[in-house]
């Protein structure tokens, strides 16, 4: 995964839609669920990675970017 420059953020390139396009649905409504239902701490993007901790059945760390590709 090659990082975005610092002045693009993911929300310039993707969108909540997109995301949920890309991954089946029932991981995509648990994490949305465990986001309203506060279990999404340390939310941050760095270097064109968004970041967050989980406590779900374990304590995790995830993280979302966005790869390019040369043409």
């Amino acid at each position: 995964m090659h990082a975005m420059p610092s002045h693009t953020s993911l929300h310039d390139v993707l969108t909540l839609a997109e995301i949920e396009s890309l991954v089946d649905p029932k991981t995509f409504a648990r994490g949305k669920a465990y986001f309203h239902d506060g279990a999404v701490s340390r939310l941050e993007e760095r270097d064109g990675v968004l970041r967050a901790n989980v406590r779900g059945t374990h304590r995790y760390g995830v993280g979302l970017g966005v790869a390019t590709t040369a043409n």
